[in-house]
């Protein structure tokens, strides 16, 4: 998944024909995002009615979203090395803090560190994040931009509904500290006391 992986990893596109990039995950502006295509392959435009500067699209660019979509993804791969050292390190931190609660990790070593995926044992994710909420704590219940009633992404590795719907994303940046997790960890740790049901 290109998205997700531009602005954290280093990405080869030897070897890749089509590639699509939102600003908004490597602190871009939203509204905006790029494609990247082979020069070989022909693609057929969505939207027709004119031309401007492209002949994939008509209408007039959004020359300062475009502006602002290089210069975030310039800025993404400034010191890229020492900014993943820091996730790698606030990830693990986080992994073992998570080793004490009653949570199964879903995260497993193929993942990227900037994501960290957990199921709760008894609570819906859905209670849990409005119960993170009243602490300013913002977390996902779903695989990246879906919807539904539980993370399709949990639910092809573990092929369990029930350990889907109870899971939770936290996302981790170079911006991340330990003392942001330690508050995570110290609200989700009271918010299973209150919400587990025996």
């Amino acid at each position: 998944m290109i998205t997700q992986s531009i602005g954290k990893e280093k990405v080869d596109f030897t070897n890749i024909d089509l590639a699509s990039l939102s600003g908004q995950k490597f602190y871009g502006m939203k509204g905006i995002g790029c494609l990247i295509k082979k020069e070989s392959i022909v693609i057929e435009p969505l939207i027709h009615g004119g031309k401007s500067t492209t002949v994939y699209r008509s209408g007039t660019p959004a020359t300062p979203l475009i502006a602002s979509i290089s210069k975030a993804l310039r800025l993404a791969y400034e010191d890229l090395d020492k900014k993943n050292e820091h996730i790698k390190e606030v990830h693990d931190y986080l992994m073992d803090k998570l080793s004490d609660l009653d949570v199964s990790i879903n995260s497993n070593s193929y993942c990227i560190n900037n994501v960290v995926n957990f199921s709760l044992k008894n609570i819906k994710s859905e209670t849990m994040l409005h119960a993170l909420e009243l602490d300013d704590i913002y977390v996902s219940t779903q695989t990246a931009c879906s919807t539904g009633n539980y993370s399709k992404a949990v639910y092809s590795i573990t092929h369990n509904k029930d350990k889907a719907s109870r899971s939770i994303r936290v996302s981790i940046s170079y911006l991340t500290t330990k003392e942001e997790i330690d508050i995570f960890i110290e609200s989700l740790k009271k918010n299973i006391d209150k919400l587990n049901i025996r």
